[in-house]
């Protein structure tokens, strides 16, 4: 199950957010289950203009269809620009560390405004004290 979250369109035009090649400032995806074809852990992934960044958390969190293998968890950050393929985790590349600490932070702005807080899930906080992002 993958979800997008977003606002109606009227709130995010009056909102002042910068719309550029049909995709607003900022976007948030959350897929907490495989669909039996990509096999990818539970994630979430937040989409800029240029930029992608995604959290696998790799955690089940009781949710219909997911995997029960944990998965540790990692991080996957792509320039679509210099590889609009995705074909490099540009994660650990020095020159893009402040781009993903913005987007970190963007990232758990957009799942507190969607009210995408997993409250009552215990593991799912202590996932995200250890990433750095609570």
């Amino acid at each position: 199950m993958t979800v997008w979250f977003s606002k109606s369109l009227k709130v995010l035009w009056t909102s002042g957010r910068k719309q550029t090649g049909g995709l607003f400032r900022g976007s948030l995806s959350r897929r907490w289950s495989e669909d039996g074809l990509s096999h990818r852990p539970a994630h979430i992934g937040v989409r800029m203009d240029r930029y992608k960044l995604i959290f696998l958390y790799g955690e089940p969190l009781g949710m219909t269809g997911s995997s029960d293998v944990p998965v540790a968890p990692s991080w996957e950050f792509c320039d679509l620009t210099e590889d609009p393929h995705e074909n490099r985790n540009a994660y650990g590349d020095k020159r893009y560390q402040a781009v993903i600490r913005k987007m970190k932070q963007e990232m758990m702005r957009l799942r507190h405004e969607c009210g995408d807080t997993d409250e009552g899930t215990a593991r799912m906080s202590e996932i995200l004290a250890a990433e750095g992002l609570l």
